[in-house]
């Protein structure tokens, strides 16, 4: 979307524009994706907007070129579409069409800055995209095309035609975070042991997703938290932790990407959270309204066991309201003595899959999704020095295996270089946009 709305912006000021997607289709991921619900303020948490359920919620904002109700992502696609044709039949009537060119299963391989840095050279990719740009050089080039591809893969182990295992050197790969899954329809495996490995708000969301049986973080905690008790203690809950969040967002300012200092940072904010979780529970009669709604809750779902895998003793820089929560679940799963179907490693990681009566079939991830394997782990943490977490060699089995580690950023990727900090999640903020 982000590149979709800098490419109409610049054609509604007359900029005559190139708009280049590598996929047959705009919002090919949102598209693709029927199971992720996506609500456009949840993660502003805990500032006081974020329950609304629209971006922007007040008609003193700007407007949008996309409006953003919360939905599921293959819903919104088809939103987003029809605002994109409303607004590209808008510019072609007032600007005329020559502002804007839209070019579909295109990629940008590369680019150079020429005549004195006034110009960029752009490289295309070869395609299947019958129609190919017919200049190779811009005065600016606006590179929206993320920081790389998804990590959802794991080293596999014997075949199943020798042993019952996979094959040596095979790949297990999981269902992606854009792809339709079957974590909203865990019934059809009946009682499935879960396993979810990943530290990022990837992992987390899925994870939450999963335990309460509800399509977002914000669902699971306004059903936790909807007790006159718990919502009176809430306030300063929620005030400790946006202070905590602020300084933390300001520390890794100053922090490399996997540093001393970053680890510190993050172990810092990881430990205020916990402490504010147990303060909220020690409230008075909040344990009592939160501790039996649990249980009921996970009373009801089907699975197993549930098992969040991840490499360190707190999570790197997530959303404040996926690491509240899961800290969250993490102590309510203490207090209502719910460790048989609730589990949490830190500090641990994932050796490699054994796909036990089955090949696993890199192609067709979901055709892992209900059956056996076995998860052999190993110690990890954040920073290289130092000694890891003696894990058990016994292996863990799972029917689902949710792999959420990370992006990888490709040498195809035409933006070469990493910024010196990684991105943050920033607070809102709304620059005018030209009316079209």
């Amino acid at each position: 979307m982000a590149g979709v709305t800098a490419a109409l912006t610049a054609a509604a000021l007359k900029v005559p524009t190139h708009l280049v997607e590598s996929q047959k289709i705009l919002f090919a991921l949102q598209r693709q994706c029927a199971t992720r619900y996506l609500h456009p303020c949840q993660y502003d948490w805990p500032l006081p907007h974020w329950e609304s359920s629209s971006f922007p919620d007040s008609e003193d904002w700007p407007r949008l070129l996309f409006a953003y109700q919360a939905n599921y992502a293959s819903q919104l696609a088809k939103e987003w579409k029809t605002s994109y044709l409303q607004a590209c039949s808008a510019i072609s009537s007032i600007h005329g069409a020559a502002h804007l060119k839209v070019f579909t299963n295109l990629k940008v391989e590369n680019y150079t800055h020429v005549a004195s840095g006034q110009r960029v050279q752009v490289t295309f990719s070869h395609s299947d995209s019958p129609d190919k740009p017919t200049l190779n050089s811009f005065a600016a080039l606006v590179s929206a095309a993320g920081f790389g591809a998804e990590r959802v893969q794991a080293r596999s182990g014997r075949p199943h035609s020798a042993g019952g295992r996979s094959s040596p050197g095979a790949v297990f790969k999981s269902v992606g975070f854009w792809q339709t899954d079957t974590l909203s329809q865990l019934d059809e495996y009946g009682t499935p042991r879960i396993v979810i490995v990943g530290a990022g708000d990837g992992a987390l969301q899925d994870f939450l997703r999963v335990v309460g049986g509800q399509k977002s973080a914000a669902s699971l905690f306004s059903r936790l938290m909807e007790g006159p008790a718990t919502q009176t203690a809430r306030p300063i809950i929620e005030r400790a932790i946006q202070a905590a969040e602020d300084q933390a967002q300001r520390a890794a300012m100053w922090a490399e990407p996997n540093s001393t200092e970053d680890h510190s940072i993050q172990l810092r904010l990881h430990e205020t959270h916990r402490a504010q979780v147990n303060r909220l529970l020690d409230s008075p009669g909040v344990g009592d309204e939160i501790i039996p709604l649990f249980q009921a809750m996970i009373k009801k779902q089907c699975y197993q066991q549930i098992t969040l895998i991840y490499g360190c003793n707190h999570f790197p820089q997530t959303y404040a309201l996926n690491r509240f929560l899961v800290c969250l679940v993490e102590e309510l799963t203490k207090r209502a003595s719910l460790q048989k179907r609730i589990e949490i490693m830190p500090e641990t990681g994932i050796h490699y899959v054994d796909c036990i009566d089955h090949d696993p079939d890199p192609h067709n991830p979901k055709a892992c999704c209900g059956r056996p394997h076995e998860l052999y782990l190993e110690g990890r943490q954040c920073l290289k020095a130092g000694t890891s977490k003696t894990v058990s060699s016994t292996p863990i089995g799972a029917d689902l295996v949710v792999l959420r580690l990370g992006i990888e950023r490709g040498d195809e990727h035409p933006v070469k270089s990493r910024p010196r900090v990684p991105h943050r999640q920033m607070l809102p903020y709304m620059p005018p946009y030209p009316v079209i």
